[in-house]
């Protein structure tokens, strides 16, 4: 008995789909070999051009901050801008409590505030208005901030520009902790800027792993628990290599855990967690639980 065949139903006889599968494998062999041809003659057609990034993050604490910010965008007070692209993260930039993680105004509001804060110290030596920085986008969640500005000059060549928030803090969904993410394409090339705030504290070393182009921010990563906090202390007096060694987002790193792929500047500074305010004394107050000093605040 013949089966009968599906009401409906028209296959495709054999010989065609050879056909069609031989087609595909030949368009697709093509397309590499262009895409290859294109590569070997990149220099004829294209012209490299270098632009110099500043990536800056910075845990505020929730406080105003009513310093001059130029010492930190230029190195100086009365320092230049150099750079041609400015990418500002901020993590804490309002206290995180319930009202400011349920309620956007007050973050939207305070940064506002760094906004003018940032532009003012980027175009407080323009000559004129072809040579100040322009706004390319912002991101908030809650107390983490990010900011891109680039040259004006170089606006026009910004396209595709794209922003996401993701919460990864109470529940892993509020947004006390998580980070904010800009992206675009910047003549040709595409880049994509992180800055988040993870999860605290020693023991929560699978969390911060577990919530991973440049990313910036306070990633949280303190010196492993094997190190005595007091012992802490002395080592970030002195022996920096030693507490690097301990250092727990190098030692996820090692272990594939976690930034694997992601690099970092060589540490040359002291830990910079956690300070007493308006001071280079780390916070260390009787009474008050003692939190080690770690590297918190990274650039990778």
């Amino acid at each position: 008995m013949r089966p009968r065949r599906r009401k409906g139903a028209n296959p495709i006889p054999k010989f065609e789909r050879i056909t069609l599968l031989i087609t595909q494998i030949v368009k697709q062999i093509y397309k590499l070999h262009i895409d290859d041809e294109m590569r070997k003659n990149e220099p004829e057609f294209t012209t490299i051009r270098d632009l110099k990034l500043w990536l800056g993050t910075w845990n505020v604490n929730g406080k105003k901050i009513d310093e001059n910010i130029n010492i930190w965008l230029t190195g100086s007070v009365t320092g230049k801008p150099t750079a041609d692209i400015y990418v500002v993260g901020l993590e804490e930039m309002v206290d995180l409590t319930a009202t400011t993680v349920v309620l956007e105004s007050q973050s939207q509001k305070r940064a506002a505030v760094w906004v003018e804060m940032v532009e003012k110290a980027l175009n407080r030596t323009a000559k004129s208005e072809e040579t100040t920085y322009v706004l390319v986008e912002q991101q908030i969640l809650v107390g983490v901030f990010l900011c891109v500005y680039v040259r004006k000059s170089l606006r026009p060549r910004v396209q595709d520009v794209m922003t996401t928030t993701v919460a990864t803090g109470l529940l892993g969904m509020m947004g006390n902790k998580g980070g904010a993410a800009i992206r675009f394409r910047l003549l040709d090339s595409t880049v994509c800027f992180v800055c988040s705030h993870l999860a605290a504290h020693r023991e929560n070393v699978a969390g911060r792993n577990a919530d991973f182009h440049k990313w910036i921010g306070d990633l949280n990563y303190r010196i492993t628990s094997d190190v005595p906090t007091l012992k802490v202390f002395d080592y970030a007096r002195g022996d920096l290599a030693y507490l690097l060694k301990k250092d727990q987002l190098k030692v996820s790193q090692r272990a594939g855990l976690a930034f694997e792929e992601f690099t970092e500047p060589e540490v040359k500074f002291p830990p910079t967690y956690k300070y007493k305010k308006y001071t280079t004394s780390y916070d260390k107050k009787e009474g008050k639980k003692c939190r080690a000093p770690a590297w918190c605040d990274r650039i990778l």
